[in-house]
């Protein structure tokens, strides 16, 4: 995401292939994501929740956020 032009490589294009139930609506799916990422990079972040370090740096970001959020709000 991120880039107009779609990039996978060669191991995950086969895995996605094997396990395609319906390619059209993934390909679909994934345009919608790619436009929301490069239409709307300052307001969204997109991540992968199937990735555990990826998933929990997200996270990680977010809450140290939100406690500065609270911070401005407390004193």
């Amino acid at each position: 995401m991120g880039t107009p032009k779609p990039h996978c490589t060669p191991g995950l294009r086969s895995y996605q292939w094997l396990m395609d139930i319906d390619r059209k609506t993934r390909l679909d799916n994934q345009e919608r994501l790619r436009a929301l990422s490069l239409d709307h990079s300052g307001e969204v972040r997109l991540f992968c929740s199937h990735d555990a370090i990826e998933f929990k740096a997200f996270a990680d970001q977010n809450n140290l956020r939100s406690q500065e959020n609270k911070s401005r709000f407390v004193n």
